[in-house]
């Protein structure tokens, strides 16, 4: 029996890597970016051009697979990387 305790892992889908992509693609769509281009993910959102406008769309975009998010949840986790680790600790019930 171990006596260490592991978070479950996340399920397909919802990893840290994947989210991150999923939130990069949203970001590029969003901002009118050319499909490729790369994104710092420990870069702010502001300094990537995430205006309060874009950043309601980012959410409302990440809600239909992620489940209802605060109003907050961009100025909480404000990089790509703050943003898929809180969502990818949501999934595993961290």
């Amino acid at each position: 029996m171990s006596t260490t305790s592991e978070a479950p892992a996340p399920a397909p889908g919802f990893d840290l890597d994947s989210i991150a992509k999923e939130i990069e693609e949203s970001l590029i769509s969003l901002l009118g970016l050319e499909a490729g281009t790369q994104i710092d993910r420990k870069r702010r959102l502001r300094m990537l051009g995430v205006d309060s406008l874009v950043a309601m769309d980012l959410i409302t975009s990440l809600e239909t697979r992620h489940g209802q998010l605060p109003d907050t949840v961009i100025r909480d986790h404000p990089t790509v990387h703050d943003l898929a680790e809180y969502l990818s600790k949501q999934k595993r019930g961290a």
